[in-house]
């Protein structure tokens, strides 16, 4: 299954019924986030106009993290459920932009998101001590 759908049929009629459509992007590097297991989820795309494409997003994967205390590397579960507005105008964000042969590539949403989604302090379990120093 792949991050790239067309999407030019829901752009041209107003009546167009909402589709939904599964996802599995392999484990990998993506933009400073690394995922462990792969990126799998369901996307239901929504006509809101001829420009316009809603897409209410569900992912699971696993990413790799460095806990700010102690600086270990863990891995994480993580679980996101989000709505993304899809244009054909360039509105500056290339995350949400449907490309000119009608195509969305839901990757840069799903890794802006994912890193959003993340707390502003990682830390890989609730006791974490920190650094520890031996001499």
């Amino acid at each position: 299954m792949n991050h790239r759908f067309p999407v030019s049929d829901l752009l041209v009629t107003d009546d167009v019924a909402p589709t939904t459509h599964q996802f599995e992007v392999p484990a990998g590097s993506y933009d400073d986030l690394v995922c462990t297991t792969p990126l799998v989820g369901e996307v239901r795309w929504q006509p809101l106009s001829p420009t316009e494409i809603l897409g209410s997003v569900t992912v699971a994967t696993t990413l790799e993290l460095t806990c700010d205390r102690c600086l270990a590397t863990f891995t994480r579960p993580v679980q996101l459920a989000y709505d993304q507005l899809f244009t054909t105008e360039d509105v500056g964000d290339p995350a949400t932009r449907i490309d000119d042969q009608g195509v969305i590539d839901l990757l840069p949403s799903l890794t802006q998101e994912l890193k959003v989604a993340l707390p502003m302090k990682i830390i890989c379990r609730p006791d974490c001590p920190g650094i520890i120093v031996t001499s």
